[in-house]
């Protein structure tokens, strides 16, 4: 139900004509479909930045997440075994995790001059 109602507002937004950065929930080629197909017909051009982050890196970052924010370990498991990495049709921009801000921001403004 919460992953609808996430759609449905993410749909109502994309009548907004305006820039729209979604973070999250796209964790299924499935569902990077769906959503690339809602936003290219609502007239947007969708573009896929993919992060990625060695496990190791990503458990400290849990474990100094929130409280609120903290997924259990099953959580995490179940989260982790559905997660399917962005295939080359894609076309997605691939950043590291582990690099600074600026490191990121000037290969993902790389990638955009090629597009």
């Amino acid at each position: 139900l919460i992953k609808e109602t996430a759609l449905a507002i993410v749909t109502g937004m994309l009548e907004s004509k305006q820039t729209i950065l979604l973070e999250g929930g796209v964790d299924t080629k499935a569902e990077r479909d769906y959503l690339r197909e809602v936003a290219t017909m609502a007239g947007y051009q969708p573009l896929l930045l993919w992060v990625q982050t060695d496990m190791a890196t990503l458990k400290q970052r849990l474990t100094r997440a929130p409280k609120a924010e903290r997924l259990t370990k099953k959580q995490f498991e179940n989260a982790l075994a559905r997660l399917e990495a962005p295939t080359a049709i894609e076309h997605p921009i691939v950043i590291s995790g582990k690099h600074t801000f600026d490191t990121q921001i000037r290969t993902v403004f790389g990638q955009l001059v090629r597009i």
